[in-house]
């Protein structure tokens, strides 16, 4: 993170004009200005990027409890990971001075918790929020704002105890062009998008129908999982229609739960009791409010005006360097899927 030249001129001359005051009139004031001198200078452009495996993550936990909790609130199973993830680095309350979360806001969970700090993060944009999260937090450690970030989700969706709900404004793109239509969550929102993505690529119900089933494989190895029975693709093609072309078993479960994350500087990852796991890459970006009004390009060059090569460009090319040296490299952006031929008579979408 970096402060603006203008924001750094504006302090300077801030700081300039408070030394000018005599120091037995505003000795405090000349403090002040101090204070503001070594801020602004702590905070100047460095000019280098942060380097990959430059901030480990040393303590990471859910709740005590996923699935169906009716005697707890959404702020409690924030404040229930956030307090599991501190026991697993060996932390108290008073050690974080950073905090990000979205649902709640920072605020809220700092003042729940007991906490005074630094920095916050309460960027929402959706459930790559908390990864967005830990991106803010490596810069915010990296340029010296903070020392020990506290990432932390907590939702009460299927019980729905203290939970936050956002009101979409009708006078926004989604209020106009996608409420009058009564969405109710991602299983009809999503369906325009992925109606378009299948004529345009050719994608059949039986590809996407594997996305649930290489989920529940990968749910089946996991203790903590609601369901870990094996699927296949005709189960899920069997299953009940919720909103075209999604099935029940497309869609993602309803549960309560939580998670939290603590994230420090990689000098002082020796000092917790867990091995820690290191940021190679990040990456953020975004596109458009509405879920529903997806822009796949006509041209191909034109696909790199879309958001997710701004992401996920400078979060592979900093894990690649990473595993250069003898690991398996990650892997390359996919080639664009083959577009079928147009045709002339065809139902638009």
């Amino acid at each position: 993170m970096r402060l603006l030249p203008e924001a750094i001129v504006v302090n300077d001359k801030i700081a300039q004009n408070v030394n000018k005051i005599p120091q037995k009139v505003t000795g405090c004031n000349r403090k002040l200005g101090e204070q503001i001198h070594s801020n602004v200078s702590s905070a100047r452009p460095s000019g280098s990027a942060m380097k990959p495996k430059s901030i480990p993550i040393v303590g990471a936990a859910e709740t005590t409890r996923l699935g169906v909790i009716p005697d707890t609130s959404q702020i409690q199973l924030h404040a229930d990971a956030a307090l599991n993830a501190m026991a697993d680095a060996g932390l108290k309350p008073a050690d974080i001075d950073g905090i990000a979360t979205a649902g709640e806001t920072p605020v809220t969970v700092a003042h729940y918790l007991g906490l005074t700090p630094k920095w916050v993060d309460g960027t929402a944009v959706g459930g790559c929020s908390f990864m967005i999260h830990v991106r803010h937090a490596a810069a915010a450690i990296a340029s010296g704002l903070c020392k020990t970030v506290l990432i932390t989700h907590g939702e009460s969706s299927r019980s729905g105890v203290g939970r936050t709900r956002n009101v979409t404004a009708p006078t926004s793109l989604a209020g106009q062009f996608e409420q009058p239509y009564g969405p109710m969550g991602p299983p009809t929102l999503f369906t325009i998008p992925v109606l378009r993505y299948m004529k345009t690529y050719g994608l059949s119900h039986e590809t996407l129908a594997m996305v649930s089933v290489v989920q529940r494989e990968w749910a089946a190895k996991n203790p903590r999982a609601t369901f870990k029975t094996p699927i296949t693709v005709e189960d899920v093609l069997n299953s009940r229609m919720i909103a075209y072309p999604f099935r029940l078993l497309q869609c993602c479960l309803v549960t309560d739960g939580g998670g939290a994350l603590i994230l420090v500087a990689a000098e002082r990852a020796k000092d917790f009791p867990q091995k820690p796991v290191y940021l190679l890459g990040t990456g953020e970006s975004v596109e458009t409010p509405m879920a529903s009004h997806p822009s796949f390009p006509r041209k191909r060059e034109s696909r790199t005006k879309r958001s997710w090569p701004f992401s996920w460009t400078p979060a592979f090319a900093g894990a690649t360097k990473e595993t250069a040296r003898g690991a398996p490299s990650v892997w390359p952006a996919p080639p664009p899927l083959p577009r079928p031929a147009l045709r002339t008579k065809t139902s638009t979408i």
